[in-house]
């Protein structure tokens, strides 16, 4: 069949017409129409159209905390030691941390005694560890993968750096405080028991010991400098100082709580009764947040604090209608969820629907397993008109009370900002929960504007070197050479016919790999147009010296081909980012340019010459 000239030309204009139809999307996406169909389209890379570019970095030592079985203070202590040690001489952590545990006789092998079945040496366990770190960053590096997508970005370039860093490269990203939250979140969905009737009680005591020890009141002055030198002067005066002295001046901070109310209740008077925001007994001033974090950090504070229960804040702050000054419930829940992340299944992001009491607004719907659903029935049943908090990330989301059984396993977290903070929070649950936190230790933004300038200079490249290729082809093969061009602009709207379909992102060593295809193409070219003219010269017909000659020259040029195809395929599965598009993009260049050397030059050549050869 391919024999036929007439089958070979409807072929090539369907190819032609297929590669216009499929490069349409691109060229409306890019041009003034802004293309908002369903089709794909060719995507530029973060080089290209500008985003953001984050490097993370694996929380070692909270992830060996985690995996560790009731570490004791001693062993906690020789894990922030190692942490500071590595940071201040520049090495690895887990060898700081053998150095520490040796020096201070602890063995590991008690705190992971169920997991590590090797060896029972310090050096032994920190094998393990390093195995569970290079672990986590794999959980890490997909869950990731997972949550950019989600998250709409084109082709993210995801890829690991050292023992415990992730380099991120996010193309398009025009909202970083957005995308900065949806990486860092570790997923960590609960739904706990609200202790309203022990907060008080659990207040009471820590005011007790914040009173009976005056000197914590000073430590904690002197974490705000503010405070510190507002009260120099006093200090000076009188070595002593009260609790009275805990609140800042109003004329530091506008909201501030009553130094009396301080004086007999230095932590629960900073509660205030505004039952219109939340459903919390305990509501603070947001400016004073981070006292109420000071003392419950303090070793003293924590050692009175119930095993039962924890102190967990809301995620949002809201403004009083009374005063106009924004508040933060702090809610006192229970230490163990009822639900947690692994009895989650299928969130989703939609509209509260009519019949609802959120009708209109954005909630994320969440479905839970059998057993959850199981375990909730009996909590909900047995908890009516008790509050329940659904935490995201050690924050509360929200706190409804029970009003009946749930025996269905389905609910909701509704009181979201937008549709944006709603699909994040579908995007983090779905794609799972992080081992450990990563921390975002460098992060730069490409603006657009130099990604426009670099289209600019690659399209010159492009440009300049198309060029010079056809005007050298038309100069030296004449007639021939037209040909070649003629399948040279063919080629490159079928290479970019075949990006768009696929919906390729492309950076500047696709568009690198694109140039390099041009010149293959004309490469091959060269080879048949010699072939022919070395038949020619042994006095050949002009058609049978068109059929040796591509004969004669096709092994050269599909030896030439597979193996840079070889080399491609290869670069493309172990390399990652620019390398791989750079790979991708010359892969289908190659198959392309072969296509059209071989096939459509032909066909033209043979269409010449088919009444002096036989095809």
């Amino acid at each position: 069949m391919l024999k036929n000239l007439t089958f070979r030309w409807f072929l090539i204009f369907f190819v032609l017409i297929a590669s216009f139809y499929f490069i349409y999307p691109t060229y409306s996406q890019y041009s003034d129409n802004n293309y908002d169909g369903d089709q794909n389209y060719i995507k530029l890379g973060l080089d290209l159209q500008g985003g953001m570019y984050v490097m993370l970095e694996l929380d070692q030592e909270q992830l060996i905390e985690n995996i560790a079985n009731k570490p004791s203070p001693k062993y906690l202590e020789a894990i922030k030691t190692a942490s500071n040690n590595a940071f201040e001489n520049q090495s690895d952590f887990l060898d700081e941390l053998l150095l520490e545990s040796d020096a201070e006789n602890i063995q590991l092998y008690k705190f992971y005694s169920r997991r590590v079945h090797s060896g029972r040496s310090n050096q032994d366990v920190i094998i393990f560890l390093e195995n569970e770190s290079s672990k986590a960053r794999e959980s890490v590096v997909e869950i990731l993968r997972n949550r950019v997508d989600g998250f709409g970005v084109n082709e993210p370039n995801i890829q690991k750096s050292g023992k415990k860093r992730i380099i991120l490269e996010l193309a398009g990203v025009d909202d970083p405080a957005r995308a900065r939250n949806l990486i860092q979140k570790t997923a960590s969905l609960e739904f706990a028991l609200v202790l309203d009737d022990q907060i008080l009680k659990v207040s009471q005591i820590i005011d007790k010991v914040l009173i009976d020890s005056p000197q914590l009141a000073s430590s904690y002055l002197n974490k705000n400098s503010a405070i510190v030198n507002s009260i120099n002067d006093n200090l000076e005066e009188n070595d002593e100082f009260t609790i009275e002295d805990l609140s800042i001046d109003s004329k530091i901070i506008a909201s501030e709580t009553n130094n009396e109310v301080l004086k007999s209740n230095p932590f629960s008077g900073f509660f205030k009764p505004v039952y219109n925001l939340f459903g919390s007994i305990a509501n603070v001033y947001e400016s004073e947040v981070e006292k109420i974090d000071y003392i419950l950090s303090l070793d003293e504070v924590k050692k009175v604090i119930p095993p039962n229960g924890r102190f967990v804040w809301s995620s949002k702050a809201k403004i009083s209608i009374e005063d106009g000054l924004k508040y933060r419930a702090l809610y006192y829940i229970a230490k163990s969820p009822v639900i947690s992340s692994g009895d989650i299944v299928d969130p989703s992001a939609n509209i509260g629907q009519s019949g609802g009491n959120n009708v209109g607004q954005w909630v994320v719907n969440l479905s839970m397993t059998s057993n959850a659903r199981t375990r909730w029935s009996k909590f909900t049943g047995s908890k009516i008109g008790k509050q329940v908090a659904i935490i995201l990330d050690n924050k509360v989301f929200m706190a409804p009370s029970i009003q009946t059984k749930i025996s269905g396993g389905d609910t909701q977290i509704t009181g979201l900002d937008d549709a944006n903070e709603a699909k994040d929070i579908a995007t983090v649950l779905k794609a799972g929960e992080l081992p450990a936190p990563v921390n975002i230790i460098m992060e730069s933004t490409v603006g657009p504007s130099l990604g426009d300038r670099t289209i600019h200079a690659s399209k010159n490249a492009m440009l300049i070197g198309f060029v010079i290729v056809i005007i050298f082809m038309l100069l030296y093969y004449k007639g021939a050479g037209l040909i070649a061009n003629f399948a040279l602009i063919l080629n490159v709207l079928l290479i970019l016919s075949v990006l768009s379909t696929l919906g390729t992102t492309l950076t500047l060593p696709g568009i690198a790999g694109l140039i390099l295809t041009i010149g293959m193409s004309i490469d091959a070219n060269v080879i048949i147009f010699e072939r022919i003219k070395e038949e020619l010269k042994t006095g050949k017909s002009a058609g049978t010296a068109v059929l040796s000659g591509y004969e004669s020259a096709f092994l050269t040029i599909l030896d030439a081909n597979v193996t840079t195809l070889i080399a491609a395929f290869v670069l493309a599965n172990i390399g990652s980012g620019p390398i791989k598009g750079f790979a991708i993009t010359l892969a289908i260049g190659i198959i392309c340019s072969m296509f059209c050397a071989v096939f459509i030059t032909k066909t033209i050549f043979l269409s010449f010459t088919k009444n002096k050869v036989s095809i």
